[in-house]
């Protein structure tokens, strides 16, 4: 980890992610705060976490598909050119 911090420019990058990630977070934050001063509702706010948690749930492996990775490199093959 310290060879990798000892670049300058990769530390740009992780300083980047983090302001991005802290960001995501408030935005995140001030639309729960918003839906729920706007409508007074509790169902709407899970709506909106509900609606919030899909894609990443979509993009998680499965546990009846633990071979996810490996499917989603062989398909994406087809489209780019992939190393042998």
């Amino acid at each position: 980890m310290r060879a990798i911090l000892s670049q300058r420019p990769l530390r740009f990058v992780f300083a980047a992610n983090l302001i991005s990630m802290l960001g995501s977070g408030m935005n995140s934050a001030a639309v729960a705060w918003y839906i729920l001063q706007a409508t007074h509702s509790e169902q709407a706010l899970g709506t909106l976490a509900v609606v919030q948690t899909i894609p990443a749930m979509l993009m998680l492996p499965s546990p009846v598909s633990s071979s996810t990775g490996k499917t989603v490199g062989d398909w994406s093959c087809g489209w780019t050119r992939c190393a042998p």
